[in-house]
């Protein structure tokens, strides 16, 4: 089971490691096939048919691509915290877009590969926003949008060969035993796109035309690129030849033309691609049946028009519209009238518009639209219809937008307090009321500051402690003063002598000094130091060290 290598190391036979992992054993030739040494001979029918099949897909998955863009831009998905798409909202744009889960899975993973969806905080913000990021278009995708079915095409299928992205492992456990998120961080692998590019070149190594079978093209990986091959899983390689079929890079197990352009640097892929792709009609067929068929794919702005008018039953490079009252109302709905909407059919129509198709739209019509609702700031009402048709025909309604609605009634585009003020400055007397019909007082207030925030003085309080400290300190006073009256009066050298034994004794004394504004002052002290004509001692009451002049001392108690 075990190769030995050398004294201390052994080596797990790949046989073996298969066999471990549950897989089978499968011997791969060690020479050459004549796809690796092209001598295959080419099928030009054969590569036309798969182009037609891949161009189809392609654009099948663009047309998806495009319903996920508009409706991620009116409707932004929120992101998990760390940054990945949430179950429910993988659940609510499956619904949407009337399609699997894993196709959406496939269609975020492209479109943020290929730089038309992105992450962040989108302008303007969704409605209710509470401060998280979103999955929502950027700014190429309007360009992507615009252009046509080629471009389109070519733009997938580049960010596809390098996306990082592995759609086919969400859902599965991840290295921390949790499911794997839509675009979170287990779901990126850095070599995804080599591994991607490896295995679809093996295709494109058989001349054109050329099927190539699952089997076929591993015996071609493994002796092209054996070591790779070895290290490249099973699952891996089958799920990157499936979305290769799923967006038009091949066609069973053949190489697209498109695919070969663009895996060859000098080739122009978009022009192959625009060979491939059918071109885009500019006229419809409506029918009786209250159906319109495009008969081929449409310019964008003949797209946008049919999907308002139209619901989607047939999709593919001939699609199939149905006309309903839902739909009529839809496009009705975005400003479209009556008229218009039977204008665009007879321009782009072939032939004549059936009658059942225009008196549908002229039914719906005619309901749609009996309540209609507009942007006011405020409005203005008065039962004599005279004087507010008076007041609308004054400057002062025309700053603040007043229109007259109803005989009665008028709205303005401007708060009620501009209102006020403009007609009462035309000399009108006009009243503010509430939505009761309660008269309103629409002064403006008195001017005010926020109070500043004054904190509470405490009331000083004296604890029992420095009671008793500054009792101790006036008795001490007054039994120097007492002891030592006697010496009242001495000369400088006596007073020295006085507070040089009091240092050394570390006695406390009353010093009699005059201050600097010549007023007498008695301080109780303990002498520390008296040196150069100077007394440095603890002051008892403050417990501070004090300098006194030895010339300014008048007497030692």
């Amino acid at each position: 089971l075990l190769v030995r290598v050398d004294a201390g190391t052994v080596r797990l036979p790949r046989r073996v490691r298969a066999l471990l992992r549950g897989g089978d054993v499968v011997r791969r030739p060690l020479v050459p096939s004549p796809r690796v040494l092209g001598e295959t001979p080419a099928d030009e029918r054969a590569r036309d048919r798969a182009d037609q099949a891949g161009a189809g897909a392609g654009l099948e998955v663009a047309r998806h691509l495009r319903q996920l863009i508009e409706l991620l831009g009116e409707t932004p998905a929120p992101l998990l915290k760390e940054g990945g798409v949430g179950v429910r909202a993988v659940t609510s744009l499956a619904r949407a877009l009337t399609v699997e889960e894993a196709e959406i899975h496939r269609l975020v993973s492209l479109g943020v590969a290929a730089g038309l969806l992105g992450r962040g905080e989108p302008s303007p913000l969704p409605v209710g926003d509470e401060g998280s990021d979103y999955l929502s278009p950027t700014l190429a995708a309007d360009g992507w949008l615009d252009s046509d079915l080629a471009t389109r095409w070519v733009a997938m299928l580049a960010g596809w060969l390098d996306s990082p992205w592995a759609p086919w492992l969400i859902g599965t456990a991840g290295e921390k035993r949790q499911p794997v998120r839509l675009l979170g961080d287990e779901m990126k692998r850095p070599h995804l796109a080599e591994h991607r590019r490896l295995v679809v070149s093996r295709f494109a190594l058989a001349a054109e035309g050329v099927d190539v079978g699952g089997e076929e093209m591993r015996d071609d990986l493994f002796f092209t690129r054996p070591v790779a091959a070895t290290l490249l899983p099973e699952a891996t390689v089958a799920a990157i030849v499936d979305e290769a079929r799923w967006i038009g890079a091949l066609s069973r197990g053949t190489a697209t033309s498109v695919l070969r352009a663009l895996l060859d640097p000098e080739a122009d892929a978009l022009a192959v691609a625009q060979e491939v792709t059918p071109g885009t009609v500019e006229r419809v067929i409506a029918q009786g049946d209250m159906t319109i068929l495009a008969p081929g794919p449409l310019p964008r702005s003949l797209q946008t028009e049919l999907d308002l008018l139209g619901e989607l039953e047939s999709a593919g490079l001939a699609s199939v519209y149905r006309v309903t009252e839902t739909s009529v109302r839809r496009a009705l709905d975005t400003g479209r009238t009556a008229e218009e909407l039977r204008t665009w059919l007879a321009d782009h129509t072939l032939g004549e518009v059936p009658q059942s198709v225009t008196y549908l739209i002229e039914d719906v019509a005619r309901r749609h639209g009996t309540l209609r609702g507009g942007p006011a700031m405020s409005y203005l009402r008065c039962d004599d219809p005279s004087l507010l048709a008076e007041a609308a025909r004054t400057p002062a309604a025309e700053r603040v937008a007043l229109k007259v609605i109803a005989p009665t009634v008028a709205v303005a585009q401007a708060p009620l307090v501009r209102v006020i003020e403009a007609l009462r400055e035309a000399g009108f007397q006009p009243v503010a009321e509430d939505a009761t019909g309660a008269a309103l007082d629409i002064r403006p207030k008195p001017a005010r500051l926020p109070a500043p925030d004054i904190p509470a003085r405490a009331p000083h309080q004296l604890d029992e402690s420095r009671i008793s400290a500054a009792v101790a300190a006036i008795r001490r006073a007054d039994g120097a003063k007492e002891a030592g009256a006697a010496v009242s009066g001495a000369d400088t050298q006596t007073t020295l002598a006085l507070l040089q034994a009091a240092a050394r004794g570390g006695r406390t004394v009353t010093l009699g000094f005059v201050d600097k504004h010549g007023r007498a002052v008695h301080r109780t002290v303990t002498p520390l130091t008296v040196t150069g004509g100077q007394v440095d001692a603890l002051d008892e009451v403050t417990g501070q060290v004090q300098r006194f002049m030895l010339h300014r001392i008048t007497e030692v108690l």
